[in-house]
């Protein structure tokens, strides 16, 4: 299989720094969250919002989100064949 269509592996230490970060964020008031989110964006690679954490608890764990923020976009393959998605 291509490289680019392997499921990327989640560095498991970094699942618990990014959880004491969301929580850190969450804990903040308003406007004063900013070296976290600044620092949870560098650990993940993507631009996040606040809002993304709001009331997270409602629908899943810190662990789960944290492994979610994780995960790396899925990169974009223009050259994509039937027949390279079918080779193992």
């Amino acid at each position: 299989m291509r490289k680019e269509l392997e499921f990327p592996r989640i560095d498991q230490d970094k699942i618990a720094v990014v959880g004491e970060l969301i929580d850190a964020i969450l804990d903040q008031g308003a406007g004063e969250y900013q070296k976290e989110l600044d620092e949870l964006n560098l650990i993940t690679g993507k631009e996040h919002d606040v809002v993304e954490f709001a009331e997270y608890w409602g629908w899943t764990s810190l662990e789960m989100i944290s492994r979610q923020l994780l995960i790396p976009d899925p990169p974009c393959v223009r050259d994509l064949t039937r027949r390279s998605l079918l080779r193992s």
